[in-house]
C-alpha cells in the first residue's frame, strides 16, 4: 500500500496545481483544500472503476498490448474524480513500458473523461 499511498501524492499536482489549469479546463475542475483523496481500497469500488476502465481500453488500441503484457492497477479518489492507474508488466523482449496511463472518471456514473501518459 506504500506505493500506493505515493501514487496517489505523486499524481495530485493534475487535480489541484495552477500548473495544470489547462489541462484540466474542459474536464475537470481545480480541486481545493476542501476535496478529499485517498487511495480506494473498497474491493466493491475497485472492481467497479477496474470494469470502467477496461471497458475504455477495450474501445482503444492500447488493450491489446496491455492484455497481452498483463497489468496492475491502482484506484485513486480525488474529490468527485475516480483515477485509475493502468500499470503494464515488462516484456522479456522489449523491457518495461515507456508509459503507464492513468485514466480519469466522474465518480458519479463513472464516465471516462481523460487519460494521461505517465512514466512508468
Amino acid at each position: 500500500m506504500r506505493e500506493a499511498e505515493g501514487e496517489l501524492a505523486e499524481f495530485t499536482k493534475y487535480f489541484r496545481e495552477e500548473e495544470y489549469a489547462a489541462f484540466r479546463e474542459s474536464t475537470m475542475r481545480r480541486l481545493t483544500a476542501e476535496d478529499s483523496q485517498e487511495v480506494v481500497r473498497d474491493p466493491a469500488t475497485c472492481k467497479a472503476v477496474l470494469n470502467a476502465a477496461l471497458t475504455s481500453l477495450r474501445m482503444f488500441s492500447s488493450w491489446a498490448e496491455m492484455e497481452r503484457r498483463g497489468y496492475d492497477f491502482t484506484v485513486l479518489r480525488y474529490g468527485p474524480y475516480y483515477a485509475v492507474l493502468m500499470k503494464v508488466s515488462d516484456d522479456k523482449v522489449s523491457g518495461p513500458p515507456p508509459f503507464d496511463e492513468l485514466m480519469i472518471f466522474r465518480s458519479d456514473g463513472l464516465l471516462h473523461i481523460l487519460s494521461i501518459l505517465v512514466r512508468g
